[in-house]
């Protein structure tokens, strides 16, 4: 049986945003050496239902297989029409910013594709969707294009603080990971429901955007397996 069929980068990358960790880079099926009791999902009532606690059974069972999920963690493409695509923005210190088109070229955009699991960059222009947030980020980024991640690139303070109105770098790249709906907090045509008032968490990994996915039911943290 496949324990995951109906895990997807779709589902994924919706709970890599509410936990403001930029977008999902992957998701895998992970095997541990002990069994740990689980928390079981019932398929059918995923696609019925908008409440996820009423999908969750206490399902008696222990399992050594377990999701993992990393997340971007500093970058993401956010009002785009697929997850390959949408205005950049990047995090430093537990805040978004968009970046100015003019300081960011094709090499910058090289890099993102690349450490989104994007592939190519195949369109770059500002406010392509939409302005965003007033806050910008306020570096030039200096890429050469083979970097694996845009904060690993060299930067330039000299960038201005302010960006020209219609500005905000929007990117499309070639790859396509599915299209993904998002009001408030809640998700349709997947798995997660009122994430908000589910909560739900990685663990496992130094950093809080990675790791086995885990959801809180009835007041206990476990690991989740299809039912």
């Amino acid at each position: 049986e496949t324990l995951f069929d109906f895990w997807t980068v779709k589902a994924s990358d919706v709970i890599c945003r509410q936990l403001n960790c930029g977008s999902a880079v992957s998701v895998s099926l992970e095997y541990r050496s002990d069994y740990v009791p689980v928390w079981g999902i019932e398929p059918a009532c995923v696609h019925s239902t908008s409440v996820l606690r009423d999908c969750v059974t206490r399902y008696d069972h222990s399992s050594p297989f377990t999701l993992s999920i990393t997340c971007s963690d500093s970058v993401r493409l956010v009002n785009g029409s697929s997850l390959c695509s949408g205005r950049l923005e990047v995090k430093t210190n537990r805040f978004w910013s968009s970046v100015c088109e003019e300081h960011f070229d094709l090499h910058d955009a090289q890099v993102v594709c690349r450490e989104l699991g994007c592939g190519a960059p195949l369109v770059l222009q500002g406010a392509l969707y939409g302005q965003g947030k007033v806050l910008y980020w306020t570096s030039e980024f200096q890429c050469e294009g083979n970097e694996s991640a845009l904060m690993d690139c060299g930067r330039s303070s000299s960038a201005e603080k302010t960006c020209s109105h219609g500005k905000a770098t929007g990117l499309t790249c070639a790859g396509t990971k599915g299209a993904w709906f998002w009001y408030d907090c809640v998700f349709h045509g997947l798995i997660f429901f009122y994430l908000c008032s589910d909560p739900v968490r990685l663990v496992g990994e130094p950093s809080h955007c990675a790791g086995t996915l885990e959801v809180k039911h009835q007041g206990e943290w476990r690991p989740v397996i299809e039912r």
